[in-house]
């Protein structure tokens, strides 16, 4: 609902990758943000983030769709809502007082569910293994491009955290297995 499963994705308000993380829940969640690097757009990273977030949430919230509104709207504002409609409100509570965003969300969050629970996502081909290696040195993807058989534009599916194609020195790369 949050990207459209596009993992660079990128939204007016500063929100990255395929959660949709903002700076500081990536920041809190122990991904790497910095001028070349944005572990938001690592799918891998990113989820693991995201549901250290949704964890903090629910024990927050104690409620498994008030941590997700958290998630996608921030905390104050739906800790405002709560409070505003009573502590002990449900979901449907708050969405009779909640702004329009909200409650778009709601609907495309609960199509989302609907049609994924009637539709199973089929492979056509097996998926390529790989692995990392390290980088000693800050190296642009056109100079891996020119040392080993792999384009640019699969370097830059493979590794999306740098936005710039551009890996600082000591970063990991993932490659296909058969190039560590």
């Amino acid at each position: 609902v949050l990207s459209a499963y596009n993992t660079t994705a990128k939204s007016a308000f500063k929100r990255s990758g395929a959660w949709q993380l903002s700076h500081f829940q990536g920041v809190l969640n122990g991904l790497h943000i910095n001028k070349l690097v944005d572990e938001r757009l690592s799918v891998k990273k990113a989820s693991y983030a995201a549901v250290q977030e949704l964890k903090k949430n629910e024990a927050l919230f104690d409620h498994p769709k008030k941590a997700m509104l958290a998630f996608v709207f921030g905390k104050i504002k739906i800790k405002n809502l709560c409070r505003r409609v009573g502590e002990d409100c449900t979901v449907n509570d708050l969405l009779k007082v909640a702004p329009k965003e909200i409650t778009d969300f709601m609907a495309a969050y609960q199509a989302t569910v609907a049609f994924l629970g009637q539709n199973k996502f089929v492979f056509n081909q097996e998926l390529q293994k790989t692995g990392e290696a390290k980088v000693r040195l800050q190296t642009h993807f056109e100079q891996i491009s020119a040392v080993l058989p792999i384009s640019v534009n699969e370097l830059r599916f493979l590794n999306p955290q740098y936005p710039y194609f551009i890996l600082p020195e000591q970063a990991t790369i993932t490659l296909p297995e058969k190039l560590i």
